[in-house]
């Protein structure tokens, strides 16, 4: 099959979707599939065998109009070359099929505002754009279906919902001797309770309520390592709270610890808590984390994104022979990612 994956640019520092992207590219060309990647920014992407780089032009354009700019060049490429099928990992327009792993009006409301610049015009212009022309939506999440129903006014019929992939050899539990090492240089007590937190948007993924719950819980056995961004300013003082770098293995970070942490105020899906639940971790998240409804009695918790007494509740009361998350999470949601690319293709 001869297929177009369009991504506009490379983060400096990949993310979700980079990763993806590259699983993608890996499993596809894998399956003897002709690949070719459209795309703005590759940034030193390292193409597997048989995907070939199409780079398109953002034009003069201010960087926030640039991705429309992008959109343009690649309605030009696509009307002079024929693919068998084409996905685009966000806004575009001129695709077979779509991704949503997020959307803006959602975001937007999430965070409490309403557009007012140059570049929430132009993602909100993107998005309607992408999910008008798109044949397939696949969303990230059943709340990713609802808000795109609620807030672009797409049919139903037009989209499916389907979870992000993860790489399920990579993401297992430790021995018991690797994860005792981790947990001392990482200076955890015995007897603390470590949790998990890996953000590289604070704010959005609700640590402000986790510096609140973990200022109530000093003097407890709990310890909260964040990996990602830096700590702000109002974690200075907090001796339970500790930082330990941007991880490019957030799988040792899962595995070493008793329980993983989300308490977002929007969060599409949340592959961390794919991540930490195949690590043998069970993940405590918001109400407002698309895996939410994923989660069963034995993988974790779902407990309100505003409310700190109920974090400190949970974590107050956890034990951790209640739970027995692990690798049947991804075989019953078909998150692995040979049948995540089954699904693309079949849904096709």
């Amino acid at each position: 099959m001869k297929i177009a994956l369009i991504y506009y640019r490379m983060m400096l520092r990949a993310g979700g979707l980079e990763s993806r992207l590259r699983s993608y590219l890996f499993e596809m060309t894998r399956r003897g599939h002709d690949v070719t990647l459209l795309m703005a920014r590759p940034r030193n992407l390292v193409l597997p065998q048989g995907a070939t780089l199409q780079r398109l032009p953002r034009g003069p354009l201010p960087k926030s109009l640039q991705p429309i700019g992008f959109n343009a060049a690649l309605g030009g490429w696509m009307r002079r070359h024929d693919y068998d099928f084409s996905l685009s990992l966000e806004r575009s327009s001129h695709q077979d099929a779509v991704l949503n792993p997020g959307n803006h009006l959602g975001y937007l409301r999430a965070e409490g505002r309403k557009p007012s610049t140059l570049s929430d015009w132009a993602q909100i212009r993107l998005d309607r754009l992408a999910y008008r022309d798109s044949k397939i939506i696949f969303a990230a999440s059943p709340m990713m279906k609802a808000e795109t129903i609620e807030l672009y006014d797409v049919s139903p019929d037009n989209i499916v919902v389907l979870p992000p992939p993860v790489l399920s050899d990579r993401f297992q539990p430790l021995s018991e001797e690797k994860r005792h090492e981790l947990r001392q240089e990482w200076g955890i007590r015995p007897d603390e309770i470590a949790c998990a937190f890996v953000s590289a948007s604070h704010l959005r993924k609700g640590l402000p309520l986790l510096l609140e719950v973990f200022k109530a819980l000093r003097g407890k056995p709990f310890r909260l390592l964040v990996a990602g961004n830096p700590l702000p300013p109002e974690a200075s003082g907090l001796e339970n709270v500790t930082w330990i770098g941007h991880s490019s293995e957030p799988e040792k970070l899962f595995a070493a610890c008793d329980v993983s942490l989300l308490p977002a105020r929007y969060e599409p899906f949340g592959q961390v808590v794919t991540e930490s639940i195949l690590c043998g971790t069970p993940a405590f998240v918001s109400d407002r984390v698309g895996a939410a409804p994923y989660l069963s009695e034995a993988e974790g918790l779902v407990l309100p994104f505003d409310t700190a007494d109920a974090w400190i509740a949970a974590l107050e009361a956890f034990a951790p022979a209640t739970y027995s998350p692990g690798h049947h999470f991804a075989l019953r949601h078909g998150l692995d990612l040979s049948s995540h690319v089954d699904q693309l293709l079949e849904g096709w």
